[in-house]
């Protein structure tokens, strides 16, 4: 049970490209102790830390129910921010806005967590995509943000969530273990 697992929603590929692109040109002036792979951009819906075979299983086949029950939705995404302190962030994200269909399948999938033994998220739920990890700029992050071209705002529509394996030593760290497609959803 070393390794930990979360279910997320996993962006396009074409989302992914455009952010890494801005990303390059952030880099010049926002000074990260870590940069997140473009390979491992997502929205956390339920972080499971480590986790046993037999939850795992069980926990799929729950997965599996609300995917089919759940239909399409659009997420606009692209204003960025930060988590911690103004002038030292440990997170800097791309906001994800919380559409009314992304909150309900987050509120699913954190029902079924609990019912197989995982504890609750008390903090509310910030959807978002995060970019960076631990600022370690000389000067402060507010200053050197400004500098910083926006983040595109973008969108697209989501048919699926996943449950990823984290490899810590890895890069990029996700790997993808199961795909729970929506029910509204025909491949």
């Amino acid at each position: 049970m070393d390794s930990h697992y979360f279910l997320a929603i996993p962006l396009p590929a074409e989302s992914k490209q455009m952010i890494a692109r801005w990303k390059e040109g952030a880099k010049e002036h926002l000074i990260f102790k870590k940069w997140v792979h473009e390979e491992d951009y997502h929205i956390t819906l339920f972080f499971l830390g480590a986790v046993s075979a037999e939850q795992l299983n069980g926990l799929s086949e729950k997965m599996r129910r609300i995917a089919e029950e759940a239909s399409s939705f659009t997420i606009p995404a692209g204003e960025t921010g930060y988590f911690g302190k103004p002038d030292q962030p440990k997170i800097f994200w791309a906001g994800a806005k919380a559409v009314p269909m992304l909150v309900d399948i987050q509120r699913k999938i954190m029902a079924g967590c609990v019912e197989h033994g995982f504890s609750a998220e008390k903090r509310e739920y910030r959807p978002h995509i995060t970019l960076a990890r631990k600022w370690e700029g000389t000067d402060s992050f507010q200053k050197e943000v400004k500098k910083v071209p926006s983040l595109h705002a973008f969108e697209w529509t989501v048919d699926h969530f996943v449950l990823f394996k984290t490899h810590l030593n890895k890069d990029p760290k996700y790997e993808m273990v199961e795909k729970f497609t929506f029910g509204d959803v025909s491949y």
